[in-house]
Formats: C-alpha cells, structure tokens, sequence
C-alpha cells in the first residue's frame, strides 16, 4: 500500500499530501491528510527481533514510521511498534479492522504510547529494534528501551513483517533486518516417573520435529525467584501443554495463569477409569487422553502433533 522505492539495503517511502474527501472544506482551502504505507517483507516472525534505521524527510503531526510484527492477511490486522502514532513519539499500536461488512475502516488498540511528540526531529536517523517474545513486545529506540508491553492476544502462527509509514513527505528505512527465532512451549507437569518419561520420550522428542523450543520449569537455571521465571516463561510461549494426571496445585496454578494471559493450552492426562474422573473444573477442556503403553505412547504423539500444527501452523 503507498509508494515505495526499494534498493538493496533500503527503502523510501515517498509520502504526499491527499485531500480528505470526508472533511468539509475551509476557507483557505481543502482538508489534507498524509499518505498512508505498508510494505511487507517475505519473512514471518512469531518470535524474534526486528531493526531498522528510520530518517523522515519532514515531521507534521501526521509523521509516523513503525516496524510490523504481525501482519494478519486474512483480517488485514496488525501489531506495530515505532516513531509516531496517537499524538506520541513512541509507540507500541495494533490496527483492529472492522468486524462486520456492515462497519468500515477500523480503530487504533493503543498498547503503550510513550515520549513527548515535538522532540520527533527531521533529518535525524532513528534506530528501531522491536524484541517479541509471546506476549511480550519491547521497543528500543538509539539503544534506549522506550516502550514495553504484554500483548493482548499474542500471535502464536507466524504473520508477516514489514514497515508502516504515514507521512506528507520522504521517509527513509535502511538496514532492516529480522532475527526470526523458533515459538516456544512452556510443558507444565509434575517432575516424577512416568511425567518424566512423557516429556523426555514424547514432548520434548515431538516439538524438536516440529522445531519448536520445548522448556520445563525444572530446566530454567540460573538465580531468582522459581514462580516469577515460570511465569515469565508462560509470557513468553506460544502454547502451554500441561499434563494433568495427578492432583497437583502447582500444575494447577501455572495453568489457571495461561489461561489468565489467554495462551493456548493442551491438555493431556492418563486415561482414568470411569469412577475417578478429572476434576470439575476441568472436566469442560478438551484434554488428550493417553495410556501408559507403546501403542499410547503412539496415539499421543498423534494427537499432540495435530494440536501443534493447528495451534502453530506448522508443516
């Protein structure tokens, strides 16, 4: 969308004044609005960082430049993060298209708006760096973390990238880059045989094919509080698969959290005889039963791979 002139390691966004056909018309002329543009690179991210340097031609109040994490193309939603939106220097933004055919347009989801407007200079280079991690999105600007926030609904199957610019004049993005790391699963589960056995044989071996980073609490090292890196971790995945055989508070607790952050979650559990069901509380989940056998152990890493591939899209 706009015009773009790309090289090889840049590209110019040429902005322009357009009249605005909605505004009425003053006394000393027409309404203006600036141009408004995407493009879009042929990577996706779902975890990752992205950079870029950024040099407007001219700064109005229209001025904008943000880097895309998340370009839906189905719904033509997007997450950005940037120089300019919402009346403020920095910000971390999602467009949220209409919803029905009958409604037009769309509306700014402002997530962090940050830094006072008029210090946004002309003919000065900016470097972005946008970090994603789950629902956790940072934005640094010349080194500076000016802006974080936990996403309302993170993206968990990799959407396309890209810049988004509106201004009345040039705007000049070099040296983007984008440093695609693998989604993460966070495994909730309690550490003795045969949970054990599950993660080491069938989770852990089942997410390395479907290139996946598969973590256990009992495998993040290094000091600080034990819940508050669980909980981190639990941000920072695309999927919690929570195995919930046996009554256990802790399981229970980190999965009422995913829940909480609106993460999704697989459920697995042995199967159970009719007279010692799952919890009432649970008993409404989808959960994937297996048996502690060979052929159980076949049916699960089936069904867990469905689940992987419908939730993460992968191949």
């Amino acid at each position: 969308m706009g015009e773009f002139e790309l090289s090889t390691n840049s590209l110019v966004f040429n902005g322009r004044r357009i009249p605005s056909v909605a505004g009425p018309a003053q006394a000393d002329g027409p309404q203006f609005l600036a141009a408004v543009g995407i493009v879009l690179c042929d990577r996706k991210l779902v975890n990752g960082t992205l950079s870029a340097t950024v040099k407007f031609t001219e700064v109005t109040q229209n001025s904008v430049c943000k880097l895309i994490v998340a370009h839906d193309l189905r719904t033509k939603g997007q997450v950005t993060a940037g120089l300019g939106g919402s009346g403020a220097m920095f910000s971390i933004r999602e467009w949220v298209p209409a919803q029905t055919p009958q409604q037009t347009g769309g509306s700014w989801v402002n997530y962090e708006l940050a830094g006072d407007r008029v210090n946004l200079r002309a003919g000065t280079p900016y470097h972005l760096v946008v970090r994603l991690h789950g629902s956790n999105l940072v934005l640094e600007v010349d080194g500076v973390e000016v802006a974080a926030t936990g996403l309302q609904a993170a993206p968990n199957q990799p959407r396309q990238i890209g810049v988004f610019a509106v201004n009345e004049s040039q705007v000049r993005v070099s040296d983007f880059a984008a440093n695609i790391e693998r989604p993460m699963a966070f495994i909730v589960m309690q550490f003795s045989s045969p949970y054990n056995e599950v993660y080491s044989n069938v989770i852990k071996q089942l997410c390395e094919e479907c290139k996946i980073d598969a973590v256990r609490a009992d495998e993040i090292y290094g000091p600080g509080i034990i819940i508050k890196d669980v909980i981190d971790r639990i941000a920072k995945s695309q999927v919690v698969i929570a195995d919930i055989s046996p009554t256990n508070p802790n399981v229970y607790f980190e999965v009422g959290y995913a829940l909480a952050l609106g993460k999704p979650i697989i459920l697995l559990a042995q199967r159970r005889a009719p007279d010692s069901p799952l919890p009432f509380d649970l008993s409404a989940f989808r959960v994937l039963f297996y048996d502690d056998s060979i052929g159980g152990k076949l049916r699960l890493e089936t069904g867990l791979r469905k689940h992987l591939k419908q939730i993460l899209g992968n191949d």
